[in-house]
C-alpha cells in the first residue's frame, strides 16, 4: 500500500511539474510570437518543450532560470498593457507556487509512508 501512495505522489508531481513547464513554455511561445523584437533582445529565450527556431542553445534549465527571474522581479514591459501576457504570467506564477508546495508536502508524507 506504502509504495501504491508513493507512485501517486510521484505522478501528481510529475503531473504538475509538467504543467508548470506548459504554462513556461505558452509564455515563451506568446513573446515569440506577439513581440518578436523584444524577444530578441531577451536573448531569445526558450522554453521547455516550445524551442524556436533561432531560440539560444543553452540549457533549457539555464533559460528557464533566468527568465523567470526576471519576471518575478517585474512584469515585463511588453506584458503590462497586454492582458493574456498578464494572465499566462499570473497562472504560471501560480502553479508554480503549487508546484513548490507540492514538494514541500510531498517529500514529508512519502517519508511518513515509507
Amino acid at each position: 500500500m506504502s509504495v501504491l501512495i508513493v507512485v501517486l505522489i510521484g505522478a501528481l508531481l510529475i503531473a504538475i511539474w509538467y504543467w508548470v513547464s506548459i504554462l513556461f513554455d505558452r509564455i515563451i511561445k506568446y513573446h515569440h510570437d506577439n513581440y518578436y523584437e523584444d524577444w530578441l533582445s531577451e536573448g531569445r529565450p526558450r522554453g521547455f518543450f516550445f524551442v524556436p527556431e533561432n531560440a539560444k542553445k543553452i540549457s533549457t534549465g539555464f533559460t528557464f532560470y533566468l527568465y523567470a527571474s526576471k519576471l518575478r522581479k517585474e512584469l515585463p514591459h511588453w506584458a503590462k498593457e497586454d492582458n493574456v501576457a498578464k494572465n499566462l504570467i499570473l497562472r504560471y506564477f501560480f502553479w508554480e507556487k503549487v508546484w513548490i508546495a507540492s514538494i514541500i508536502i510531498a517529500i514529508p508524507a512519502i517519508v511518513l509512508v515509507s
